[in-house]
């Protein structure tokens, strides 16, 4: 789970993009000449509150981060995230693979 506090733009959420074969040990996805976006919803639905494009660091390991915006932070609440990579051939993958990445936004003074 990431936490963040309202208002706030930092610290940037990273992840390590990977996805399972027949080994258990998850592999890297290469994003070479891929497009990564954010996306996140509150957690008990409605529209998106985040769809925006995410930052590849090194696309051979698949490292991304996503850059907050005032107003991605602004409304406290429980939220549910996945990055969309779309690859060169038109394809796309959300990470994780199964199930959502949870995004707490926690109140400040």
């Amino acid at each position: 789970m990431f936490l963040i506090k309202q208002d706030d733009t930092l610290p940037f959420f990273q992840a390590l993009l990977k996805t399972q074969v027949e080994s258990d040990d998850p592999l890297p996805v290469d994003l070479t000449g891929a497009t990564v976006v954010f996306k996140m919803q509150p957690s008990d639905g409605g529209p998106l509150k985040v769809s925006a494009p995410a930052v590849i660091n090194n696309a051979l390991t698949g490292d991304v981060q996503y850059e907050w915006v005032p107003a991605d932070t602004d409304t406290v609440g429980a939220y549910l995230a996945e990055f969309e990579a779309t690859f060169l051939s038109g394809d796309k993958l959300s990470f994780p693979t199964v199930g959502f990445l949870q995004v707490n936004v926690v109140t400040s003074f």
